[in-house]
C-alpha cells in the first residue's frame, strides 16, 4: 500500500502535465502509484479511447506506460525509450488523436486532452534524442551467435529438418505461456513471424528469456533450446524472413499456412521474433 505522500505526489505530477480533474479521476490514474516507483517521475500522460475501451499513456523519466483498467482485469505494457519509433499527434477541433509507433505496433489514443497530447509529444521525442545521443556513445559491436556452439551437430541438424516448435513465453507475473509456432533459421538465429499484440510478443518485451522446443513422436527425439528474444529491426532482414514465413507448409500431405497469419486482425502488426541461442538439450531415446 502507497502511503499518501506518494499519491500526492503522482496526482501533482499527472496536473502538472495537463491531467484535468476527469483525467485525475480515472482508474488509470488512481491505479498509478502502485506501479510508479519512489525515483520515478511523470513527464508526459495522454488519456481517452483505445479500440473499444478506454486507456492511458504515461511517459516517465524511465519508461513508458500504456495502462488499461478495466472492471476486473488490469492491462499493462512497459516500453523502453529506445523500443519506440517515433509521436504523432493530430488535432480535430476540440480533441486529439496520438500515435506512440514502437518495434511491436501503434498505440493510438482517440478524443485526447489537447494539451496532454501536445506535452506527452514533446516529452516522448525529448527522451527519444537523449536515448540516441546515450546509444551513439555506447554503442559497442554486438558478439555474433554462432548457433552451433549452443546447438550440437545432431541437435542442429534436427532443428534445420523441422521447422515447427512449441515457443514458451513469461509474462510479468511469471506465468509460463506456450504456443506452436512455424520458425527458421538464418544467419545462425531462429526467427518467427508474431503479431504485436499477442501474448508471446508482449511477454517477451516484458522478460527476453524464451524456450523452444522441437520434438518428433515417431524418432522419439527432442530440442530444447534456451534463448534471447527481441523485435528484428533490419529492414531487409524483416522483409526476406517475413516472404520466407508465409509461404504454405508441408505438413501430412497438406500445403498449410503458418497459424499467426490466421489471427484476426485485431492481433496488430506483422513483427518479427529473433531469437539467439544460448543453450540446448537434444535427447534422443531411440
Amino acid at each position: 500500500m502507497k502511503d499518501r505522500t506518494h499519491i500526492r505526489r503522482i496526482r501533482q505530477e499527472l496536473r502538472q502535465v495537463g491531467a484535468t480533474i476527469y483525467g485525475l479521476n480515472k482508474s488509470e490514474s488512481r491505479y498509478l502509484p502502485h506501479i510508479i516507483h519512489e525515483a520515478e517521475h511523470i513527464g508526459g500522460v495522454v488519456y481517452g479511447q483505445h479500440g473499444s475501451s478506454s486507456a492511458m499513456l504515461i511517459a516517465t523519466n524511465k519508461r513508458v506506460i500504456f495502462l488499461d483498467c478495466k472492471l476486473m482485469v488490469t492491462l499493462s505494457d512497459e516500453l523502453t525509450y529506445d523500443a519506440i519509433s517515433g509521436v504523432e499527434f493530430d488535432v480535430h477541433t476540440l480533441f486529439a488523436t496520438v500515435i506512440l509507433q514502437t518495434r511491436v505496433g501503434n498505440y493510438i489514443v482517440r478524443f485526447a486532452n489537447i494539451k496532454c497530447a501536445t506535452g506527452f509529444s514533446d516529452y516522448i521525442e525529448k527522451r527519444r534524442l537523449d536515448t540516441n545521443n546515450i546509444l551513439n556513445h555506447k554503442k559497442t559491436a554486438l558478439p555474433v551467435p554462432i548457433i552451433n556452439k549452443h546447438v550440437s551437430t545432431g541437435g542442429l541438424k534436427f532443428l534445420l529438418e523441422r521447422g515447427v516448435g512449441v515457443l514458451s513465453t513469461v509474462d510479468r507475473t511469471g506465468n509460463v505461456h506456450g504456443a506452436t509456432v512455424y520458425y527458421t533459421v538464418y544467419n545462425d538465429y531462429i526467427y518467427v513471424l508474431s503479431k504485436s499484440d499477442t501474448h508471446k510478443t508482449h511477454n517477451i518485451l516484458a522478460h527476453n528469456q524464451v524456450s523452444l522446443t522441437v520434438s518428433d513422436t515417431d524418432t522419439l527425439q527432442t530440442l530444447q533450446l534456451i534463448g534471447l528474444a527481441e523485435v528484428e529491426t533490419n529492414r531487409t532482414v524483416r522483409d526476406y524472413i517475413f516472404n520466407e514465413m508465409v509461404k504454405p507448409r508441408s505438413h501430412k500431405g497438406r500445403e498449410l499456412l503458418p497459424p499467426v497469419v490466421k489471427l484476426e486482425a485485431g492481433a496488430g502488426a506483422y513483427v518479427i521474433i529473433r531469437i539467439a541461442p544460448i543453450s540446448s538439450n537434444f535427447s534422443d531415446y531411440l
